[in-house]
């Protein structure tokens, strides 16, 4: 939904409850191919420039803020959200 991951739409809320992290977290594999099939400067605004994956992910690992569900779908799929978000990079 457009608009979902803004600040602007969560001015009222202490945090927003889900960004492109937790986006991709959902379904790597279809925001990758969207991503792909975009020009590059799609892809780069989503990824947030040149973060490594422990930064962009960085809300769902340990005693990060993410929301728990994704924080166990990241923890449990890691490796492959991983190679994912690299491959978008590249």
């Amino acid at each position: 939904m457009r608009g979902f991951i803004s600040q602007g739409d969560w001015e009222n809320e202490p945090l927003i409850p889900i960004d492109a992290a937790g986006i991709m977290i959902l379904d790597a594999a279809v925001v990758g191919t969207q991503l792909k099939a975009q020009p590059w400067q799609q892809a780069n605004q989503f990824l947030g420039g040149t973060e490594p994956p422990v930064v962009f992910f960085g809300r769902y690992l340990g005693k990060g803020n993410g929301l728990e569900a994704l924080k166990a779908k990241y923890a449990s799929n890691q490796s492959t959200i991983d190679a994912k978000f690299y491959a978008l990079k590249t």
